[in-house]
């Protein structure tokens, strides 16, 4: 379904009842499969054919189109990106379950269970899915469990034996040599950058992160994207060439990323993802943005509000407003928002947008 950021405009704001049943026919058209059913003014469920249940919850989204009401389409457009996710096309048919996890939740999990199998060792969550161990010896590690958490998204049924597979790998694990063919870019925030240096800083660690500036809000974190986890890396970890480790990286980016999703919103937003884990390191990929396969009015505009989506307009589209308001909704919406700044392809870079 595709639902215009032009916009209806409604002659009064709508009664509760009226905008939950706006949310519900988008949720209706989004999964024809599903029964959806209001619970009361601005509760609602999903019910899939094999018995999943989601339930929504649209007050907090309510409050922000009473005091807005042009910002009806935008806040239902990422309620319909949020029920599948994107980029898989097919996913649009399965919407998230509520009764899974959460991010941080699992990673809770992993850490009781990691508590209980080396009661020496320390650990600590750095974010919803990575995590600072510290065994006695003093040695910190951190551990990024986005790949466990996708397994497990899929299927939860698997949740104990993620969990416990995942904890004897780390309890097992010893200090090996950096794998350089596995160093990837993942570029994140600066609030995510502070966090991520106070935990570690918490735990006892005194190593720099190994990361380099993209602008005045985003940072390119070094990491070791191995089979079982993502590993943040220090300048300790590393002893080439930093000038020529973004280059470096990038070439092995390429080389694991998954097929790369374009999808046409409307005539002004398109949408870029590669899953939740590598989306944001697109933006380093300069064929991407000088191939000329974005068709926009004027310089291209884009917006990464969570992990696993690129929105993209035209800095002449006209629909500026409409399109940060979008990009809010999604950064709101969560589970895995990043940054709720407008970024331009200028200089063969992307830098902050106006005044943001």
């Amino acid at each position: 379904m595709v639902l215009s950021l032009s916009g209806q405009t409604f002659a009064q704001t709508l009664s509760p009842r009226a905008f939950t049943e706006e949310y519900v026919k988008a949720t209706s058209a989004a999964v024809p499969s599903a029964i959806v059913t209001i619970i009361r003014d601005l509760e609602f469920t999903t019910r899939l054919p094999d018995g999943r249940t989601a339930k929504h919850t649209i007050s907090g989204a309510y409050q922000v189109y009473s005091k807005d009401p042009e910002r009806l389409q935008s806040l239902i457009q990422a309620h319909v990106i949020g029920l599948s996710r994107l980029p898989n096309p097919q996913s649009r048919t399965q919407p998230v379950a509520s009764n899974r996890l959460s991010p941080r939740a699992f990673a809770e999990e992993f850490a009781k269970a990691f508590r209980s199998a080396a009661p020496s060792a320390t650990i600590e969550l750095a974010g919803d899915l990575e995590v600072i161990v510290r065994r006695s010896g003093g040695t910190i590690r951190t551990v990024n469990l986005s790949n466990f958490y996708t397994i497990y998204s899929r299927e939860p049924e698997r949740l104990k034996d993620l969990v416990q597979t995942q904890v004897a790998l780390l309890v097992s694990a010893t200090r090996t040599t950096l794998d350089p063919s596995r160093i990837i870019p993942v570029v994140k925030d600066r609030a995510w950058l502070r966090e991520y240096q106070e935990k570690v800083k918490a735990a006892g660690g005194r190593q720099e992160q190994l990361v380099e500036d993209l602008n005045s809000e985003l940072v390119i974190s070094y990491a070791e994207d191995t089979p079982n986890a993502m590993h943040h890396l220090t300048t300790d970890d590393y002893s080439g060439d930093r000038r020529e480790l973004r280059a470096f990286a990038i070439k092995n980016l390429l080389r694991v990323l998954p097929k790369i999703e374009m999808r046409v919103l409307n005539e002004y937003v398109s949408i870029i993802s590669a899953g939740e884990d590598y989306t944001p390191s697109l933006l380093l990929l300069e064929d991407i943005w000088t191939s000329g396969k974005i068709k926009v009015k004027g310089e291209i505009v884009v917006a990464v509000p969570a992990r696993d989506v690129i929105l993209m307009t035209g800095s002449r589209s006209g629909k500026i407003t409409n399109f940060r308001a979008f990009a809010a909704d999604l950064y709101a919406k969560g589970p895995y928002s990043l940054s709720d700044r407008l970024f331009v392809y200028r200089n063969n870079a992307f830098t902050i947008y106006g005044r943001n």
